[in-house]
C-alpha cells in the first residue's frame, strides 16, 4: 500500500488478513513525495493520493495527473502490477471545488490506467462517497477514515487482492 494519510493509518495486515501487506503510508505525502523502490517488487502495489497535492499544496488537477503518472509509471517499470484507488472526495463545507478537482483527477487516472498493460483503476468514491461526498459515517473530520471507513475500503478491495494472489501463486516463478 502507498499513500498518504489516508494509507498510513490503515491496519491493513488486520483489514486484508490473507494477503501480505506493506504499508508505506506516509502522513501529510504527496505524489511529488512517493517513492515506490521502498517496497521490493511485490506482486502489486496499491496506490491512493492527490487529496494533499490539491489540498494542502494548492496543485492543479494538471500537476498532480502528471506526477502521479510519472509514480505508475515507475512502478510498471519495476515489473510489478500497480491497482490505483480513486482519491476520496472529502466532506469539507465550501470546499466543492475540491471535490471537482477529485473527480476530474479520477477519471484522468481511471482512463490512463485503461491504456496500460499492468494498471488497474478501482473508484472507492460510490462505497465510500455516495452523492458526490466523503459519507460522514465514513469519516472523522470530513477528510480521514474512520474504523467504519477502512472497513468499507478493504471490503472493496478484498476481491482484487485475492484476484493478484492467486495470480502470483499461479506463476511459474513462484
Amino acid at each position: 500500500m502507498l499513500g498518504d494519510s489516508m494509507t498510513a493509518f490503515g491496519e491493513w495486515s488486520a483489514l486484508l488478513p490473507d494477503a501480505t501487506i506493506a504499508n508505506r503510508g506516509i502522513g501529510g505525502d504527496t505524489t511529488l513525495g512517493m517513492r515506490a523502490g521502498s517496497v521490493v517488487r511485490p506482486a502489486a502495489v496499491f496506490v491512493m493520493a492527490g487529496i494533499n497535492d490539491l489540498r494542502r499544496r494548492h496543485r492543479s488537477v494538471d500537476e498532480t495527473f502528471d506526477t502521479y503518472r510519472s509514480v505508475i509509471g515507475g512502478i510498471l517499470r519495476s515489473g510489478s502490477r500497480v491497482v490505483v484507488q480513486s482519491t476520496l472526495f472529502v466532506m469539507l463545507r465550501g470546499r466543492d471545488d475540491l471535490n471537482d478537482s477529485v473527480g476530474r483527477l479520477n477519471a484522468r487516472l481511471r482512463h490512463y490506467c485503461g491504456t496500460q498493460d499492468g494498471c488497474e483503476f478501482v473508484d472507492l468514491n460510490p462505497a465510500l462517497s455516495p452523492g458526490g461526498r466523503l459519507a460522514s459515517a465514513y469519516t472523522v473530520d470530513g477528510v480521514q477514515l474512520n474504523g467504519a471507513g477502512y472497513l468499507r475500503w478493504s471490503a472493496e478491495i478484498t476481491t482484487i487482492v485475492g484476484r493478484i494472489a492467486a495470480q502470483r501463486s499461479a506463476s511459474p516463478r513462484h
